[in-house]
């Protein structure tokens, strides 16, 4: 499926942020990320 991530955070935590998820999935604006994952996946990241 596909899953779009939207970051809320500021400051320290938007760079590590920023930094996780541009591992696995891809940018789509400044805090939006979107990427196919399974849902074993989507289950882990909640």
């Amino acid at each position: 499926m596909m899953v779009t991530f939207i970051s809320q955070c500021e400051k320290n935590a938007l760079k590590k942020t920023r930094r996780v998820l541009d591992a696995f999935a891809n940018r789509i604006g400044d805090n939006t990320w979107q990427t196919l994952i399974t849902e074993d996946g989507l289950l882990t990241v909640k």
